[in-house]
């Protein structure tokens, strides 16, 4: 196995998924197939509901680098460090409340990166510029949650102003409706938040995407570009933060 060197963007079969640990169990059993989970310890800083969301507390920023929140920095040292990851704990406390927990929710997309940038950890940051990222500057702070990537040059979001920021770089997006996905306690979640790549050619779902009113239009958009989809049980999608992949390889046995 390999580090995945594009973030969110793994080149073969994805083998290492960090997701929230209170996924559902049917989409966790149906993930563990095809490789390697690190659920997530839940933060005590933010609210219940994103609380143990991987994209609040962790950022992977390529290859090797994994920047993460200061009151999970040792959780996920533990777990990583020992397939070679090289763990960082980044500057900033993760708080309750927006925009006081959204420092390490930044979206890449290939060479891109998507973030209200006032908030970003400075850690992070620097990650960021060292690795000549282009820098998307939004105003939503949850832009990891509010983006789905489909590939290096495609997203999907119900965010009207990372919408409008992507395809001003060049960057191809299918803009969704608002609903049509569960985040407890909440009116509803965000399409990245239920999603992610788990192999060059497949993107995962937690839940059926058929139940979105835009599923037509999502199905579509993917296909188009030469992906399935793979959806991870059968309800509602629902917002558990992402499927973060961070290795891939041809091999995998459970």
């Amino acid at each position: 196995m390999k580090f995945i060197d594009c973030p969110s963007i793994p080149e073969d079969n994805a083998r290492m998924f960090i997701i929230d640990s209170r996924t559902p169990i049917e989409a966790k059993n149906m993930l563990a197939r095809r490789g390697m989970l690190i659920e997530t310890s839940l933060s005590k800083n933010t609210y219940p509901a994103i609380s143990g969301h991987p994209d609040i507390s962790v950022c992977h920023v390529g290859g090797k680098y994994v920047v993460t929140a200061p009151d999970s920095f040792e959780y996920y040292k533990a777990l990583l460090s020992k397939y070679g990851f090289d763990v960082v704990c980044g500057r900033s406390e993760l708080l309750y409340s927006y925009p006081h927990n959204i420092q390490y929710n930044v979206a890449f997309v290939g060479k891109h990166a998507i973030h209200n940038f006032r908030h970003t950890d400075s850690l992070l940051l620097e990650h960021i510029q060292k690795q000549g990222y282009v820098m998307i500057d939004v105003k939503q702070g949850y832009s990891k949650c509010s983006t789905c990537v489909i590939d290096e040059t495609a997203i999907i979001t119900s965010d009207v102003g990372i919408h409008r920021a992507a395809m001003g770089f060049g960057i191809e997006s299918l803009l969704i409706e608002k609903g049509g996905i569960s985040l407890d306690g909440f009116e509803y979640g965000f399409i990245g938040g239920c999603s992610g790549l788990i192999s060059r050619d497949e993107i995962a779902f937690i839940g059926d995407v058929t139940k979105h009113s835009y599923h037509f239009e999502i199905r579509e958009f993917i296909e188009k570009r030469g992906k399935a989809i793979v959806n991870l049980g059968d309800f509602k999608l629902a917002d558990y933060g992402s499927i973060m992949p961070l290795l891939e390889g041809c091999c995998w046995y459970n």
